[in-house]
């Protein structure tokens, strides 16, 4: 009787081997599998409650590390419309021209402004830079995207371009999709000069609120935005003007007074700088100085 137990006690021993070791060490797998897994959900917890909270804190106060100023801030608003070559046209600057000037601009460690920026700029008194400048190109030639764009995109400069909607496909003038092109590159804003270019100090209040209102809402639709500033048609405007543009959703306008852009004109009544063809970098430099 005690042969046959130590004869059968081995074979009981292989089976508890082969049968019961796998189970167990699946187990301490799926364990450990759990426990890497709760690690990993745990970090991954930890890195999006980090994003989280630095973009509240983005989002909260995107003037929070800005410089306040003793002083009214000032704005050199510069004045761009085509650039082509157009010998005798004082609308047209000469790309070889523009682009010197944006080099210009990036060499010297100006910090170019988007609309939004320049509204809180004029609002807070408070700069993201010692030396800013807010660089605006008018009516939506084709060559801002042919010529501008190649510029900016090199140098990684922000512009921001006025675009008279109606245009927009008429021969030369910006295409809907050039517009969405430039604006997904996060280097170029496209802001309002109305729907068909016409002087709105010549025009009824009801007539100015359908080039206002009718302008943003192609914007905003079809680049899915919400456009804050209104550049006035050859700079014209009137009274009611600025009220209207207003109602209408916008922040700022621009007109084409010479002059740095300042809170004290109004948020609606802002000057510019005109840059002119043949302009030296010493010039242009005294153009976009404000000290």
């Amino acid at each position: 009787m005690k042969k046959k137990i130590w004869f059968i006690l081995p074979l009981v021993i292989l089976l508890i081997a082969v049968f019961v070791a796998p189970i167990v060490q699946k187990k301490d797998s799926c364990q450990k599998n759990v426990v890497t897994k709760h690690t990993a959900s745990a970090k991954q917890l930890v890195t999006t409650r980090k994003k989280a909270k630095s973009a509240k804190l983005k989002h909260a106060d995107p003037t929070a590390h800005w410089t306040s100023l003793t002083s009214p801030v000032k704005i050199p608003i510069l004045m761009y419309h085509s650039i082509s070559d157009k010998p005798g046209n004082s609308l047209c600057i000469p790309p070889e021209q523009f682009a010197n000037q944006i080099k210009w601009l990036k060499q010297n460690h100006y910090y170019m402004l988007t609309p939004t920026q320049a509204y809180l700029v004029l609002k807070t008194n408070k700069v993201p830079s010692k030396k800013i400048v807010w660089v605006t190109l008018d009516d939506g030639y084709l060559n801002n995207y042919t010529a501008v764009y190649p510029v900016i995109k090199q140098l990684n400069s922000k512009v921001t371009i006025n675009m008279i909607t109606g245009f927009s496909q008429n021969q030369g003038m910006l295409t809907l999709q050039d517009l969405k092109t430039m604006k997904k590159s996060g280097l170029v804003t496209i802001s309002s000069h109305t729907v068909h270019h016409e002087e709105l100090n010549t025009l009824t209040a009801e007539q100015q609120k359908q080039e206002l209102v009718a302008s943003k809402a192609w914007l905003d639709s079809n680049l899915k935005q919400n456009t804050n500033m209104i550049c006035y048609p050859v700079g014209r405007y009137n009274d009611a003007t600025a009220i209207l543009a207003s109602q209408a959703g916008y922040k700022l306008g621009l007109t084409t007074t010479p002059g740095f852009a300042s809170a004290s004109q109004g948020l609606f009544a802002l000057h510019r700088l005109r840059v002119t063809p043949g302009m030296s970098n010493y010039s242009f430099s005294h153009l976009a100085s404000t000290y």
